[in-house]
């Protein structure tokens, strides 16, 4: 803490506002403004992209806002007045980024290039269909309920399985079987 700039006590605070004491309080919520503009910009930084002047703004807001609410007497305990501004500071910036206006894309400026046709080979979704299609039946049925996420229970109901614990032990074969499908791929493949 640097000469001459004091720390901020919540409770010279709570004492200001207890006494109705707008200047009293106004002196005490200066050294918290200044701790807590720094903590601000940092939170807000991490979480969102605003221009200097958004967060700027955001900021002046919610700690404005902060004040009001801690001199009207809503604020019930002041040691916790940082974590208060920054809910505030949350709500904000959420509103702001709902507020802001997005501009439809134009389809000539965004237009994507023609690429040709796709090679199945290079393509990852043809090439787990073909690895899909190296599986057998029962198989591929266990992983694609799996996939859609149906319950052990269920699968186990549905394609005849002893219990749970059969079907969990046979999607794990499975899958295995899947991995070393890929994996014996890609040593096949010289320049993978």
């Amino acid at each position: 803490m640097a000469w001459g700039k004091k720390a901020w006590s919540p409770s010279h605070l709570q004492q200001a506002v207890a006494t109705q004491d707008s200047t009293a309080y106004a002196q005490a919520f200066t050294p918290f403004y200044r701790q807590e503009v720094p903590k601000l910009q940092a939170w807000l930084a991490t979480r969102f992209s605003f221009s200097a002047e958004e967060t700027r703004d955001l900021i002046q807001d919610s700690l404005l806002i902060t004040y009001e609410q801690a001199w009207a007497g809503k604020v019930r305990n002041f040691e916790t007045l940082g974590g208060y501004a920054q809910g505030i500071l949350r709500n904000q910036a959420l509103l702001r980024t709902r507020q802001k206006p997005f501009l439809p894309l134009n389809p000539e400026t965004y237009e994507l290039p023609d690429t040709g046709p796709v090679d199945p080979a290079d393509d990852p979704v043809h090439r787990l269909l073909g690895y899909l299609a190296r599986l057998g039946e029962k198989c591929r049925i266990t992983l694609r309920l799996w996939g859609e996420k149906a319950s052990m229970e269920q699968i186990a109901q549905q394609l005849g399985y002893k219990n749970a614990g059969v079907a969990r032990q046979i999607k794990r074969r499975c899958l295995q079987q899947l991995i070393d499908l890929y994996l014996d791929d890609q040593t096949a493949q010289p320049d993978a």
